[in-house]
């Protein structure tokens, strides 16, 4: 047992349960944030080619650039907006980001429904990724105050598991809807108004703050003293580069496919929505994991296993390969975001929880945001397959690195 498992096991007493509503008003939360952006994804070629017709002061090459950017831009929104997210649910609770974060979601998300221009959006998208920033920062600090321990874990593989199949859910119907119109997909934003209700009803208004008994470790002097603050360092830098290569499935995947014959929206959609399936049935099992391994041994062998995934997609030369390696892709996405927000958890003392969670998002969403960035030369000089397979040997690399101190770690 390591010094996180003995700071949440202590503070496990008299630890209050949370309502059903509440846990279902969590999960549904979680579900509409780290694939938001990804939502469009089975619609970009066929908006590179609208706005290609209409757009004639750019380059082609600059006009999917752009598009690409309405993707993953988000990301780069929901990096910079956690930060002070982060310092204000520690401040003022939870509650009212997160309604905030609900309503600007429903009014950012479906923009893409009537804006004429690229400029407009890129518009539409920032004002997602500041309330995803919202959202994701309020529920997951919701969760660590409510849970605590092997509960924590239990709830934080659910709320990956829900971002995975959320993702499955919405990123298939996009794939039908982008068959009608590329500006179909946008639609599906509205989901967030359930939630919103959801969030009303079951969550409390004076939700609870950091305190001894309710968050990830204990509030004592000696507590705060033996904070490591080289390893929430390394946790952030896992998950952002975990991130960059969990979000080459959504903007690179469809133009693997191309490159291979696959020309349908739908089946770019079923691709990744397998790839979000398998991960999502894995983080539900996240916890009997963690009950074998150390936090830093999850981590490599996600890396190793999303490795061997890229490599694959790089390999195959079909549509049912292709799927195949997404699913096994999946395997190692499952672990990533589960053990990077219960290990961030289980180290962050109580009155930095909200502070330390709003950097683990932002990790998250920056690697999001920079994935198609720092792949485009690799892509432009060895074309998509090509960069699976540079992605899938640099996990390599870092699984190695991983694995070789996961005593050090474990100890921690």
């Amino acid at each position: 047992m390591n010094l996180s498992d003995v700071h949440e096991a202590s503070s496990t007493s008299n630890h209050p349960e949370a309502s059903t509503g509440l846990r279902v008003a969590l999960l549904a939360a979680s579900s509409l944030t780290v694939m938001a952006g990804a939502t469009i994804a089975p619609a970009l070629p066929a908006m590179v080619d609208h706005f290609r017709d209409i757009d004639h002061t750019r380059s082609a090459e600059r006009i999917a650039f752009l598009v690409k950017l309405g993707l993953t831009g988000p990301g780069l929104f929901t990096a910079i907006g956690s930060l002070a997210a982060g310092a204000l649910v520690d401040r003022f609770g939870r509650y009212w980001p997160l309604v905030i974060g609900l309503v600007a979601y429903v009014v950012a998300g479906t923009s893409g429904m009537y804006v004429r221009t690229i400029e407009g959006l890129l518009v539409g998208r920032a004002l997602l990724g500041l309330a995803v920033a919202l959202v994701m920062v309020a529920t997951t600090s919701l969760i660590g105050d409510w849970f605590v321990g092997p509960a924590r874990q239990r709830f934080n593989g659910w709320q990956g598991a829900c971002m995975s199949f959320g993702g499955v859910v919405f990123l298939v119907a996009a794939g039908y809807l982008a068959d009608v119109s590329w500006r179909s997909p946008f639609l599906i934003y509205l989901t967030a108004s359930a939630v919103f209700f959801a969030v009303l009803v079951f969550v409390p208004r004076g939700a609870r703050k950091p305190s001894v008994t309710g968050s990830s470790g204990p509030a004592t002097g000696a507590g705060i003293a033996s904070f490591s603050a080289w390893l929430p360092v390394l946790v952030l830098g896992v998950a952002f580069l975990g991130m960059i290569m969990f979000y080459m499935i959504p903007t690179q995947l469809p133009f693997r496919l191309r490159t291979i014959g696959v020309l349908e929206h739908s089946r770019s959609g079923i691709a990744i929505g397998v790839n979000g399936l398998v991960a999502g049935l894995v983080s539900m099992n996240y916890a009997k994991i963690r009950e074998r391994l150390s936090f830093a041994a999850v981590a490599g062998w996600q890396m190793l296993i999303m490795g061997l995934g890229f490599v694959s997609i790089a390999g195959a030369t079909s549509y049912p390969l292709t799927l195949a390696a997404c699913a096994l892709t999946g395997l190692g996405q499952g672990l990533m975001l589960p053990n990077a927000m219960a290990w961030m958890q289980s180290i962050a003392p109580p009155q930095r929880l909200g502070r330390l969670v709003g950097l683990l998002v932002s990790a998250v969403f920056f690697g999001q945001f920079f994935s198609p960035i720092a792949m485009k030369p690799i892509v432009d000089w060895v074309g998509p397959g090509g960069s699976f397979a540079a992605a899938g040997g640099l996990m390599l690399v870092i699984t190695a690195a991983l694995l070789s101190q996961v005593r050090r770690l474990s100890a921690e």
